[in-house]
């Protein structure tokens, strides 16, 4: 997968998450962040298109002009290795019309909100991702395979 990157992206402290949580089944059944279409599937109705409920959309959020549909590109923490993703579609996303359907407002005081309006980038990009190795965390995390390991068999939880 790697031989076939064109180009090379380091990470925000966000991507990484979403990505180790895609990869790691996390955001089951997402397989990569969001095209233009999930996200609006999300934003209005709070559902994937095939109605499988799904709270926020995960995004990966860019400034790069020059990253387009079709390029191939290696994820990276540092001199780490996360990913690959290939990339699907570039969309300007409503930003305010998105926080005032996930988080109910488009004021700045919210954290969601204040996140989405200084933190992402201006385009949003879908794509499939394909992991290569999680990020070293300075904490521990478990997969949701390895939580649901320590759940007991004869209650709900």
């Amino acid at each position: 997968a790697v031989a076939k990157c064109t180009k090379e992206l380091q990470l925000s402290p966000r991507q990484l998450c979403d990505a180790e949580l895609l990869m790691n089944g996390g955001f089951s059944p997402l397989t990569g962040f969001m095209d233009e279409a999930t996200y609006k599937n999300v934003v209005d109705e709070v559902a994937l298109p095939d109605g499988l409920i799904f709270g926020l959309p995960v995004v990966f959020d860019t400034n790069d002009e020059d990253l387009s549909p079709g390029d191939i590109v290696l994820l990276k923490d540092g001199d780490r290795d996360i990913a690959t993703i290939e990339f699907t579609d570039k969309y300007l996303p409503n930003k305010a019309y998105e926080c005032l359907k996930c988080y109910g407002t488009s004021e700045i005081e919210h954290p969601g909100a204040l996140m989405v309006a200084t933190e992402r980038g201006k385009y949003y990009m879908g794509g499939k991702i394909t992991g290569l190795n999680l990020p070293v965390r300075d904490f521990p995390c478990k997969t949701p395979a390895e939580v649901r390991e320590t759940l007991p068999d004869d209650v709900d939880v």
